[in-house]
């Protein structure tokens, strides 16, 4: 593939961006105790089985990381020897042992010893690239070698652009093609059914005066500016894949309005508006449109809190939802009658609860009274995949008028939730990140209030809870804030949930033993 050289350029940048790009402010960090089981940071490992030198695996329940050298490096991207045979290449001297010894609430000394981490395994320089940005671990998944590399970034030192393509990553001379997939794809699928397509109507001129650019230009950490609301909820994205020589891949993310960042690095993006941005946007997100316009059904959309927050993760948008959400002007659903009339018998909520449980081929339920007028609902569903019970969606249904009705959709990751606000509170975690979500009923149907509290890392690797006040304004939790935020997480309860059984529905809908 042709590709002219950008080693002058790169010198003109290097020697232009470090006198003029001012150094970031990095986030506030606090690292308070909570014993809060609705809020316990949870991140999902890398979808393979196995151990990593041989070693027990770590700890799943929170992000994938250890220390080196007084740096905090967290898991990346993944690869598969059987795919790529040349990855194992790239594995370099062995640097020590990750002992796997500290979790959510190790303390501050624990997280800052030499190779204290939530994973273990023997870690690994990557040959070619800097220790101060990128090392490995390699596992063994059965027959299967899998590389996963671990990254640090540190924002006062990757102000620019250059800093992390080049420096780091050595973009501009070493790609070899470059791909985009459709965001629906990125957001519904596993990584290893991705569908790849070249981008239209874009030369190698194209791409490399996009690197130009990407160079040159500045982060900003998005989520310290009034866009973060709005930032990642954007219908229309692009998801740019760079297929190096040396067979690993770098994604970026690419917003409107001349954003780009990598997907690893959080919230911090280039921003570049221009003509070299807009070739590559336009050529992925409107292709994109096209094949979604080609595909449009009759379907209704089912708005779902977080959609498919993923791993490593990936898994999905990083760190936090959008503010806090006036009541919607209309439902999410229109209310459906199920069954109109019930049968004969079905002449009280506990006679048609039952029958619609013993018709229903879902797996489980909960039965709670969300708006607290002394007729419960009931929420019937389970797991999404019968093999993972991490993504969970139940159909919420009311008892009005001697008529069941179909007023919403619940989702969770984990539990379900109630407290004394009419509401239900569901849990969603992917990439360094959770949240809780409230539903509540409005006029009979099922309501979302976005999110209400949650946590993420920042680039240190520590973890910063947060919460929303009653006027909708996110909360940094602090020891001034910790009584009101533990007052807040206090107040929520469990909810039980109930595989679909005849002794349940006797015991549960009944109230009998």
């Amino acid at each position: 593939m042709k590709k002219y050289s950008l080693l002058l350029l790169c010198g003109l940048l290097m020697f232009g961006l470090f006198t003029s790009c001012a150094e970031k402010t990095p986030i506030t960090t606090n690292t308070p105790a909570s014993d809060s089981a609705l809020l316990t940071p949870i991140v999902e490992m890398p979808a393979i089985t196995g151990n990593a030198g041989g070693s027990p695996g770590g700890s799943a329940s929170m992000i994938s990381l250890f220390n080196y050298q007084g740096r905090r490096y967290t898991a990346a991207s993944l690869y598969r020897a059987n795919e790529e045979p040349t990855i194992l290449e790239l594995v370099g001297e062995k640097l020590g042992y990750a002992s796997g010894s500290i979790n959510e609430r190790s303390s501050l000394e624990e997280h800052s010893t030499e190779f204290s981490g939530s994973v273990t395994g023997d870690v690994y320089a990557v040959n070619g690239y800097s220790v101060n940005f990128r090392l490995c671990q390699v596992i063994d998944a059965g027959n299967i070698e899998v590389v996963i590399f671990y990254e640090s970034f540190d924002s006062n030192e990757l102000t620019c652009g250059l800093d992390l393509f080049g420096g780091y990553l050595h973009l501009a001379d070493n790609w070899k093609q470059v791909k985009y997939i459709e965001h629906s794809n990125w957001d519904n699928l596993h990584p290893s059914e991705y569908v790849y397509h070249d981008l239209p109507s874009v030369s190698d001129e194209d791409i490399n005066a996009f690197i130009t650019e990407l160079y040159s230009g500045r982060f900003e950490n998005i989520h310290e500016t009034p866009e973060r609301d709005s930032f990642y909820s954007q219908s229309t994205q692009a998801h740019l894949y760079f297929l190096m020589d040396d067979s690993t891949r770098i994604e970026l993310r690419m917003f409107q309005g001349g954003y780009v960042g990598y997907q690893y690095y959080d919230w911090y993006f280039i921003k570049m508006p221009g003509e070299a941005f807009d070739v590559i946007y336009e050529n992925a997100a409107y292709m994109q449109a096209l094949e979604q316009t080609d595909t449009i059904t009759d379907t209704p959309e089912v708005l779902l809190p977080l959609a498919s927050v993923s791993s490593g993760a990936s898994e999905q948008p990083p760190n936090q939802m959008p503010t806090l959400a006036p009541e919607p002007e209309q439902p999410l659903h229109e209310q459906t009658t199920i069954r109109d009339p019930l049968p004969e018998e079905s002449q009280t909520w506990q006679d048609a609860y039952a029958w619609l449980l013993r018709e229903s081929d879902s797996k489980e339920f909960f039965l709670c009274d969300i708006d607290s007028d002394g007729v419960p609902e009931l929420l019937i569903g389970g797991p999404e995949d019968p093999n993972n019970d991490s993504h969970n969606s139940y159909n919420a249904y009311a008892f009005q008028g001697n008529q069941i009705t179909l007023i919403g959709d619940v989702y969770t990751r984990t539990d379900l939730w109630i407290d004394n606000s009419n509401g239900i509170y569901g849990y969603a975690y992917g990439a360094g990140a959770g949240e809780a979500y409230r539903y509540y009923l409005s006029h009979g149907l099922l309501s979302f209030d976005c999110d209400v509290s949650g946590y993420y890392y920042d680039d240190k690797g520590n973890i910063i809870f947060w919460f929303r006040s009653s006027d909708g304004n996110e909360i940094i939790v602090t020891d001034e804030t910790e009584a009101e935020y533990q007052r807040i997480q206090n107040g929520y309860i469990r909810l039980e949930r109930f595989d679909i059984t005849e002794a349940n529905i006797t015991k549960v809908i009944y109230g009998g033993n």
